[in-house]
């Protein structure tokens, strides 16, 4: 029977039910990422004027405490917790690499928006609102 075919019976006979079954089974007991429903949003954070905020007196210790366990260009893909590959933050470099506009999307906090994605709670401590809050602002400045 061709794949066409095999899939059609599959589907006449409830595999739809097994699919969903399946899927529904992979919830927030196995994805340390589930249940952060506050990902995916723009923190709307500006540059403040006269920011001191760079990588070194910043951006480097915030990465090292809350990002670099799991995204890191010296971890296996075993080692990353789920972190896509190529999503590294241990050098401001690789930051940009990795496109750090996505890390504001699930870390920073501003007018707009707290995310609170990452890092998962499950994996360690969590930055403050007030990391949070520095953290947008640092990347609206252009993360010097």
């Amino acid at each position: 029977m061709p794949f066409l075919g095999k899939f059609q019976h599959l589907c006449r006979y409830g595999g739809w039910l097994l699919v969903a079954t399946s899927v529904v089974g992979c919830g927030a007991e196995s994805d340390p990422h589930a249940g952060h429903a506050t990902h995916g949003a723009e923190s709307g954070a500006v540059c403040p004027e006269g920011s001191e905020l760079d990588y070194e007196s910043f951006g480097a210790a915030f990465l090292t405490r809350y990002c670099v366990d799991c995204h890191s260009s010296t971890r296996l893909p075993a080692e990353r917790e789920g972190a896509p590959f190529g999503t590294d933050y241990d050098t401001l470099e690789a930051l940009y690499a990795s496109g750090i506009e996505h890390v504001d999307y699930v870390a920073a906090a501003g007018p707009a928006h707290a995310n609170e994605f990452m890092p998962p709670q499950a994996f360690g401590p969590q930055p403050t609102e007030e990391e949070r809050q520095a953290l947008g602002q640092w990347i609206a400045c252009g993360a010097p």
